[in-house]
């Protein structure tokens, strides 16, 4: 995932986004655990739109993804 120079410079920024998924790989469902900057909320939603579409989900995990999700996340500070 990338950012603009502006958000980079701000190393705070921390936030998380869970995601659902059903056995096909789709998203069922999404929560963005907000950074308290909605420009940043709006790249991390990004960032998992263009890595759609995922692939199937292993029947071993399938249960924990689509009941528990997994949370991702993302930081400004990470990146250079």
């Amino acid at each position: 995932w990338a950012l603009p120079s502006y958000l980079l410079k701000q190393k705070h920024l921390i936030g998380n986004l869970v995601i659902y998924l059903d056995r096909d790989g789709s998203v069922i469902r999404k929560q963005i655990v907000s950074s308290g900057n909605r420009e940043f909320d709006s790249f991390m939603n990004q960032a998992l739109e263009e890595a759609l579409p995922f692939p199937s989900v292993p029947s071993e995990i399938y249960r924990d993804l689509r009941y528990d999700g997994i949370s991702i996340t993302f930081s400004a500070g990470e990146l250079k």
